[in-house]
């Protein structure tokens, strides 16, 4: 019973842009697992063993691959910060969100 509430305050849209891009979810699922921590472009990409583009075109739309609509962040999925203090400074991590959470427990439940 809770699956089915889960699904009707779900999205459709995002559910299908999600499940269009393996890269876009596995970008999302790396987030979500550290979350509350955020990681950077970089990390990501070696986590995943995918392109550094790739990894920044699914967040931020870059074209003519990633349709800026599609990204996590125009999605309301992932948030961007900078850090300004330590070792690396100026550079941008990324967040998931609690709608990100949300996404992320629905497709780990296989819910298409």
């Amino acid at each position: 019973m809770r699956l089915m509430e889960n699904l009707i305050s779900a999205d459709g849209e995002i559910l299908l842009r999600l499940n269009k891009s393996r890269i876009r979810r596995e970008v999302l699922f790396a987030l979500a697992m550290a979350y509350p921590d955020a990681l950077c472009a970089s990390e990501m990409a070696l986590k995943l063993h995918c392109n550094l583009g790739d990894v920044g075109g699914v967040i931020h739309g870059s074209k003519p691959r990633y349709n800026s609509a599609d990204s996590l962040i125009t999605l309301g999925l992932v948030e961007e910060g900078v850090r300004m203090s330590g070792y690396m400074t100026n550079v941008k991590f990324y967040k998931v969100t609690q709608k990100g959470l949300f996404y992320y427990e629905l497709l780990k439940k296989g819910v298409r």
